[in-house]
């Protein structure tokens, strides 16, 4: 009778471990699904010797919350590390530098698109020398009482720099530089930049660097600059070359994306930017920009 009433409390007690281990179990499973999750993502796994990088962050809203991804917070917490060494801040290129005042719904995803790029190579020179590289990003958010903040890192991207060949390495020598940097970056166009980059396109239009040059200065072209006015009739000439000699380009539906806002808003061509807006969601379906295609179509049928 004894060791009948041993046995059963043994096996009470192991079952009430379980039920507690099971309990525990699903609190932590639930724990780990209450977070923020940070994803990049990149086409291009090799580079060229200061080649522009086109990063995609995925913001992913795990919590039961609305997140208000700090306005304030510049993806300089996007870091890059060569050949395991240290890591250090990138600069970033376009209005999606930061989160800006957008904040995202429980359940919810925010995407933001950003070309990397090394606008001070004398004093990093990490995207410039060839190796293997990688990176990564965090940032900080809060919760919209403010009460709870968040610091979110990425996963890690691997890509490699190639050492440049033949016509590349002509190229190179007028792509590269502070003042053409800073006009991919959109903070100044210093006239020599310009040359430079029109230059390239005049002698070396099959090099890797040609594409870059044409949409920068076709961004060039459609945004104001001090005194200078915006030249949308030039912008979308030259923007309908990338997408037309470089189909597959990273920034080719970044291209054809402000193209149909070209005019859409500017010339209210509303047809012109149906078809344009059409073309990204038929042939670049994978594209970030897919999704801004969609809700552009969906409002202008209305």
């Amino acid at each position: 009778m004894t060791q009948r009433r041993t046995n059963r409390c043994v096996i009470v007690a192991m079952l009430t471990l379980s039920t507690v281990s099971t309990v525990l179990c699903a609190k932590t499973s639930l724990a780990r699904e209450e977070h923020l999750e940070l994803r990049l993502s990149t086409s291009q796994r090799t580079l060229l010797p200061c080649e522009p990088l086109h990063v995609v962050a995925t913001l992913h809203n795990k919590t039961a919350a609305q997140i208000m991804p700090d306005a304030d917070e510049v993806l300089s917490s996007l870091l890059v590390s060569h050949e395991g060494g240290p890591y250090r801040p990138l600069l970033r290129y376009g209005d999606s530098v930061t989160w800006g005042d957008s904040s995202v719904g429980p359940g919810k995803s925010l995407t933001k698109p950003y070309v990397v790029v090394n606008r001070w190579p004398s004093e990093n020179d990490s995207l410039i020398r060839p190796g293997r590289y990688l990176i990564k990003a965090h940032f900080i958010a809060s919760d919209k009482s403010g009460d709870k903040v968040y610091s979110v890192e990425s996963n890690v991207l691997k890509v490699t720099v190639m050492s440049p060949q033949r016509d590349d390495r002509k190229a190179l020598d007028l792509f590269k530089g502070d003042h053409q940097s800073a006009l991919i970056l959109g903070l100044g166009e210093e006239r020599q930049a310009v040359e430079k980059l029109e230059e390239l396109l005049s002698r070396h239009p099959r090099s890797a660097y040609a594409k870059y040059a044409l949409f920068f200065l076709a961004q060039r072209k459609a945004a104001r600059f001090r005194s200078r006015k915006p030249d949308f009739g030039a912008a979308l000439k030259m923007l309908k070359r990338v997408v037309n000699d470089y189909e597959k380009f990273s920034l080719t539906a970044e291209a054809m994306y402000q193209i149909g806002q070209i005019y859409r808003g500017k010339y209210h061509n509303l047809d012109e930017a149906k078809v344009w807006f059409g073309r990204i969601v038929k042939e670049h379906p994978e594209s970030y920009r897919r999704q801004d295609a969609e809700k552009a179509l969906q409002y202008l049928s209305q």
